[in-house]
Formats: structure tokens, C-alpha cells, sequence
């Protein structure tokens, strides 16, 4: 088998339904070496061993941030569909995970690069305070009459509060949850209410980013089901954060080696700016045939709606990748690094949600077959189950959780009408 066979092969395995024992375990989160390519992959491996901060929430924010810097110009064609490089990067984690310490590490050499280049982009195009979808479309307002709106539609939201913007998206008339969907995947927002003075609100050539932080408490407390359901959730790419040692007195970065890292990061960034199409190599379309069935399929799980837009993410993600090294096509190590991080964002997601299906019926529907595993639970002990609403409408709440994969159905003959159950399938063996 030739290397890029065997690399192919070992890539492709990763996005592969396999058997295995059960396992209650909790799901395994660690980054890939993989993802730790590059400029982003250096700098990660620069810091790691002198910051308590994750390493994983380090590099998500990096290429968050190199994506909006470049701004809309550079993209990957999908049919008729352009995939820029704008991320929404959310780092969960609690409130000792030194996530705001990972934002600062991965922040910094965009400060210098900026610097480099005298692009204020970091000065006045990084900001906070996602309330609404109109103050959104006023940060990136074309001109109208008087106003000379914003020349630069660059915008790079950082949230370190995210409950803040999920409880103000939850308010009834708020527009900041579809204002965002759109942001996401194109780059014009209009609002149609008439503004004071006539007409309409309108921002073209958008390139949004965001960054946030949130606990998983309040995750818990804010993300509703509409908000996995909607699409909301899975623009986002999930990241969990925990703390990485115990460093009393963590080192700050040389100053010789920052400002030669950021000299290169600024070049990077100069070539992004530029660039326009670019495509996937010989090697890296075979990869993405091969992986492209497995991210395609998701359940109806909040993990599968969250995991949903795998296909969009690892594109983006390839994409910034394959401008940080300055190359003019998406080679295959670009796709293994953004299949590594996106494993990484898939795990973070089942080890938030686990098995939630976004209804509290569904869930203790899952909850009474989790108790009973391995022993199946006929649909007559679910009607008289206590606690359970299924009495009247079982069948598709059943329907649900087989077509999910998070139960089979099985059939006991008895000699006159089979005996219908339900019987859990453990996180290990399900489509992984």
C-alpha cells in the first residue's frame, strides 16, 4: 500500500462504522496531532507547555480570528455555493477552565500582526455585545443618505458571556438568532422594518466571525431545542475547554520569538487577503469521497442537529488551513487537520449533550431504556410507566428514538401478536 493509500486508509477509518463492547465510560476528548499543523499548529505547540489553557480552545480561536482578518475574499466552491473563511467558535467549559486565558493567548500575535501591516482591523473590528440583529446590521451598514456607514465589513464578535447573547436571542421580536444564521452563510443582512428616515437597513459584503464562552450550566439553562433545531447551534463549532496543569507562574511568550511568529502571521494574513478560489488537490478529493457519506449522516439527536453542518465546517476549516500556510490549493494534510479538529468538536458535543434528544419526553423515553439496558422494554411497560407521557402517542415518540439509532426495535413471538420492545444501543455501539 503506497503512503498516501495507508494516510487515506487510516484517515478515512476515523469516519467508519465500527462494533464494539459497550462502554458507559465518558466520551474521550482529546485533540489529534493532526490539527497541530502550520502557523496555528506552532504557535499552539509554542505556548502549550507555558499556559494552563487548553490547547484545543487555543487553536479554534486562532483560526477564528485569522479567518475574519482575511476578510471575504478567499473561499472554497461547493457547486453554486461559495464556503468563506468566517467561523463561530464556541468554547465550553467551566469557570476554571481558563478559557479566557486561551482567548488571550490566541489573540495576542493578531495584535502585533496588525500592527505590522497598520490594519485596524484588531483595534476597531474585534468587539462585544451581540444584543440584537439591528445592532448587528448597524456595525456593518452600508451607506444611506448621510451616513457614510462602515467601510470595513470585517467583524469579529467576541462574547465571553454567550448566555448573555442565547438569553437575548430567546426574547420574543429579538432578530439576533436569524440576523446570525444569515451572517453565517452569506454576506448580506437587511432589516425590513422601515428605519427613521426611510428605507431599509441593509449591510452587503458581510464577513462575520465569532468567538464565544460559555459554562456548560448555562448552556444547560439557555440552549433551547428550537435553538439546535433551527440551525442556530450548529454554525457554531462546540469546543470543550479544561484546565492543563498547574502553572503558579506561567511564562509569557519570548518577545524575539512572538514578533518573528507574528511577522510570518502577517504575511499569512497579507496572502489571504488576495487569494481567491481555491480547490481541493488530487489526494484531498479522494480523502473527502471517502469521508464525506459518514459526515453527511447525523441522527435527530441535539448532538446530530448541533453536528449537522459537518461538511460546511471541515470545508471552512481546510480552507483557513490551507491559507495559513500560504498554498494555493487545499492539500490533503489541510482536510486530515480540519477532520481532526472537527472529531474534536463532535466529541465535545456528546460529551455536553450525551444522549438529549431536545424534548424532556424523548430524554426519559432514553432515561427508562438506559435503566433497563440490557434488558429490553416492552411498549405495554412503557404505557403503565409512571413518569411517562406516552400513553396516547408511543408510537412516534418510539419511531423517534429507533430512527435517532439510540434504540432497536425487537420482536418476541408468543404464538398470537408479538411482544413489541424497545432495547438502548450503548454510545460504543452505534454508527460512530
Amino acid at each position: 500500500m503506497s503512503v498516501t493509500a495507508a494516510r487515506l486508509a487510516a484517515v478515512s477509518r476515523a469516519f467508519t462504522p465500527e462494533t464494539a463492547e459497550p462502554d458507559d465510560s465518558s466520551v474521550e476528548l482529546r485533540l489529534d496531532d493532526a490539527a497541530l499543523i502550520g502557523l496555528a499548529g506552532e504557535y499552539v505547540r509554542l505556548r502549550a507547555s507555558q499556559t494552563e489553557a487548553d490547547p484545543a480552545a487555543i487553536l479554534a480561536i486562532f483560526l477564528a480570528f485569522f479567518g475574519n482578518a482575511i476578510g471575504r475574499s478567499a473561499h472554497y466552491r461547493v457547486g453554486q455555493e461559495r464556503h468563506y473563511a468566517n467561523l463561530f467558535v464556541l468554547v465550553v467549559g467551566d469557570s476554571a477552565a481558563r478559557k479566557g486565558t486561551a482567548l488571550t493567548e490566541a489573540r495576542r500575535p493578531y495584535e502585533l500582526a496588525c500592527e505590522a501591516l497598520d490594519d485596524p482591523w484588531y483595534r476597531e473590528r474585534v468587539c462585544s455585545g451581540l444584543n440584537s440583529g439591528e445592532g448587528l446590521l448597524w456595525k456593518v451598514r452600508d451607506p444611506r443618505g448621510a451616513d457614510p456607514g462602515e467601510g470595513d465589513k470585517r467583524l469579529l464578535a467576541v462574547e465571553e458571556e454567550f448566555a448573555r447573547v442565547l438569553g437575548n436571542a430567546r426574547r420574543d421580536g429579538n432578530s439576533l438568532s436569524p440576523m446570525l444564521r444569515e451572517a453565517f452563510d452569506r454576506d448580506t443582512l437587511q432589516n425590513m422594518v422601515k428605519a427613521s428616515g426611510g428605507g431599509d437597513e441593509k449591510a452587503t459584503g458581510v464577513h462575520l466571525s465569532i468567538v464565544a464562552q460559555v459554562t456548560p450550566v448555562d448552556l444547560n439553562r439557555y440552549l433551547t431545542p428550537e435553538h439546535a433545531g433551527n440551525g442556530f447551534a450548529n454554525r457554531f463549532l462546540w469546543v470543550f475547554a479544561r484546565r492543563h496543569g498547574e502553572l503558579p507562574y506561567p511564562e509569557p511568550p519570548a518577545w524575539d520569538s512572538l514578533k518573528d511568529f507574528a511577522d510570518r502571521l502577517s504575511e499569512a494574513i497579507e496572502y489571504g487577503k488576495t487569494a481567491e478560489t481555491l480547490d481541493h488537490g488530487a489526494a484531498t478529493r479522494e480523502l473527502w469521497k471517502a469521508v464525506y457519506p459518514r459526515l453527511s449522516s447525523v441522527g435527530d439527536s441535539m448532538v446530530g442537529c448541533i453536528t449537522k453542518r459537518g461538511p460546511v465546517q471541515v470545508h471552512r476549516l481546510a480552507l483557513i488551513y490551507a491559507l495559513l500556510d500560504q498554498d494555493t490549493t487545499i492539500q490533503q494534510h489541510h482536510l486530515e487537520a480540519a477532520l481532526a479538529l472537527w472529531r474534536y468538536s463532535t466529541a465535545t458535543a456528546e460529551r455536553v449533550f450525551g444522549d438529549r434528544l431536545g424534548s424532556p419526553d424523548l430524554d426519559l423515553l432514553l432515561e427508562v431504556l438506559r435503566d433497563a439496558y440490557p434488558n429490553p422494554v416492552s411498549k405495554t411497560e412503557f404505557r403503565h410507566h409512571e413518569q411517562g407521557p406516552w400513553r396516547r402517542s408511543g408510537e412516534h415518540f418510539f419511531r423517534i428514538a429507533i430512527c435517532s439509532g439510540f434504540a432497536r426495535l425487537q420482536r418476541a413471538e408468543t404464538g398470537g401478536r408479538p411482544v413489541e420492545s424497545l432495547v438502548f444501543i450503548p454510545p460504543a455501539m452505534r454508527m460512530r
